[in-house]
């Protein structure tokens, strides 16, 4: 009964040493990432469960033509995924930006390149 019990203290502390696994808060999906312009723009945000995730904000800018979206999320309520789509998009070379905001400032962000003829 005894080493038994050693065994399971000895476990504990070493469950509560042992490295979590990092889990992002934010991570982002582009559709397309290169077409044939006038063409929609989908983008897929999901974000980890937290109380402190308050705004999702998409933006995409060629230089020439920019669009902005934000979404007010309720913490660890709110949905696990969040979309924005940018319709009919002229030609250019877009960089998409998705930042999610918590009560102190920004939490996460991340970019990804859209090409379209």
């Amino acid at each position: 009964m005894r080493l038994r019990n050693w065994i399971g203290i000895c476990g504990v502390f070493i469950s509560a040493a042992w490295p979590a696994a990092a889990v992002e808060p934010l991570t982002t999906r582009v559709t397309p990432r290169t077409a044939f312009a006038p063409v929609d723009v989908a983008i897929e945000a999901f974000i980890e469960p937290d109380e402190r995730n308050r705004l999702v904000a998409f933006e995409i800018d060629s230089g020439t033509f920019y669009a902005h979206s934000e979404l007010e999320l309720e913490g660890e309520r709110s949905a696990r995924i969040q979309f924005a789509r940018f319709r009919m998009l002229p030609p250019g070379s877009y960089e998409v930006v998705v930042t999610l905001k918590g009560a102190t400032g920004e939490r996460a962000r991340q970019m990804r390149a859209v090409q379209l003829w």
